[in-house]
Formats: C-alpha cells, structure tokens, sequence
C-alpha cells in the first residue's frame, strides 16, 4: 500500500504541473501545436517562441503562439526538462516566474525587445545556459550576478542604453564569443583579458566606448572586430 500511495502521490504531482500549463495555455489561447494537450507529448517540448500581447504566425521548425496576451509564465514551465530554446518576445520581469532560473536544460536564451531595465537575476541562475541573446532599447544594466552562467559560450548584446558590462563577467570561463552591437558602452572590465577560450569579441556602433591600454592589446591580440570610436 506504501509504495502505491507514493505511486499515486508521484502521479498527481505530475497531473498538477501539467493542468498549470494546459490552464495557462487555454487562457492565453496558445495553440495544441505549441503546447500540447496530451501529457506525454508535453515534458518532450524542446523550443518555445513567446510574443506577449501580439499576434504572429507560424514559423516553421518553431513553435509560436498566434494569439497571447500573457502576463505571466507559469511556474510549472520548469518542469518541460527538455526545454533547450526560449524565445521571450516584449517580456518584462513581471511576467517572468520567481523560479525562472530552474529551467535547467535551457541553453539557447533570446529577449528581444524586453521592456525591463535590468536584466532580471533570474536569468543567471540558469547554469546550462550556452547562448544569450539581448536585443533591446530599454535594457540599462546587466546584474553583478551575471558571472553566475558559468556555461555561457556565446553571448550577443544589441541596441541597449548599458554602459558597463560586469566584472563577473570574468568568471565566464567557457566563453567563447562576444558580440556587442549598437549599445552605450563606457569601458570593457579588464577581467574579460583572463577569458582564455574567448576566440571572438565584435564591437561596433558604441560612440562613447574607452578602452585602456591593455584592452587594446588583448583585442588586437584575439584579431577582434573592433569598432570604436578613435582613442
């Protein structure tokens, strides 16, 4: 009786995250094609494409919801354990569960035209996380605890009001490629010198970037794509 008591417990966990997901799915009028309704397709979904409070079509190879207006993902959306490609159209933190950071398959990340200012915390708790992808106007800062991604690989900025990137960002050591395009870039922290896997660094399109001395050395050394402003 024991061991089918847990059995039963085992099972109605199980139904619950999934009835979350199915009830926020209905409410936000997501199709079965992305999300389906038969509970063994469900925990295989693999890639998610996410547009808050727009109206798309379907691509294909990706899966889209073609009518949303979601305030929230459910906090049951770290049980999809073969999550690996997230796509978060017009998100802001609000909408971002508490817990966000327990997506632990996730390794493809892509915010574009996020309406948060700071990158959320969240974010960095994702430790199998290879690629990053940013691409917006609000975004101003990147938290301290960015260093915390410590599988990151790839990680591409664009068109951000940020000015410095965190010197936790030394703690990256799997990274191998930064593109930095069209943001408010200041200064590069001397801690991205100690990367030794970094291959790649493109910068274009950052008027008011300085870079010290030794910055200059270690770009030039790494045949980087650099495109600042003259020193």
């Amino acid at each position: 009786m024991k061991t089918d008591n847990t059995t039963d417990n085992q099972n109605t966990q199980v139904e619950d995250w999934i009835q979350e997901i199915w009830d926020w799915a209905d409410t936000n009028n997501v199709p079965n094609s992305m999300i389906p309704r038969d509970p063994e397709s469900l925990p295989h979904i693999k890639t998610l494409d996410i547009f808050f409070g727009q109206s798309i079509t379907y691509k294909e190879g990706v899966r889209k919801v073609e009518r949303s207006a979601f305030n929230t993902l459910p906090k049951a959306i770290v049980n999809l354990k073969k999550l690996k490609y997230l796509r978060l159209v017009g998100v802001d933190t609000k909408h971002l569960p508490t817990n966000f950071g327990q997506l632990d398959s996730l390794q493809t990340l892509v915010f574009l035209h996020p309406s948060f200012a700071e990158l959320p915390e969240s974010v960095c708790d994702l430790k199998n996380l290879k690629s990053l992808n940013i691409f917006s106007r609000q975004l101003q800062k990147l938290p301290d605890n960015f260093g915390n991604l410590s599988a990151l690989e790839s990680f591409d900025m664009r068109g951000t009001k940020v000015q410095h990137l965190p010197e936790s960002i030394g703690n990256l050591h799997r990274l191998q490629s930064i593109e930095l395009y069209s943001n408010d870039l200041r200064a590069l922290p001397e801690s991205l010198i100690g990367l030794r896997n970094l291959e790649q660094v493109k910068i274009a399109g950052s008027p008011h970037l300085q870079l010290s001395e030794n910055m200059r050395h270690f770009l030039k050394d790494l045949g980087g794509e650099l495109i600042p402003p003259k020193s």
